[in-house]
């Protein structure tokens, strides 16, 4: 075995996207506090962003354009 390998740890994309989709899907229905914020992408295409408090900073839940 290589020095500073993880030799035996292979990681599960499928099982990494549904613990990331469950967190996002907890902090949605969670929030009691919710930011909506307009922006224009680099076309001047107009953009509504949804946001929620996550750890001191702002999560992006929803948007569209």
């Amino acid at each position: 075995m290589l020095a500073g390998t993880t030799a035996g740890l292979v990681a599960d994309p499928e099982r990494i996207t549904a613990e990331i989709m469950t967190y996002y899907r907890a902090l949605d229905e969670g929030a009691t506090l919710r930011h909506y914020l307009r922006h224009a992408d680099e076309e001047g295409g107009p953009w509504s962003i949804e946001a929620v408090s996550d750890r001191g900073g702002l999560i992006a839940v929803k948007g569209q354009s």
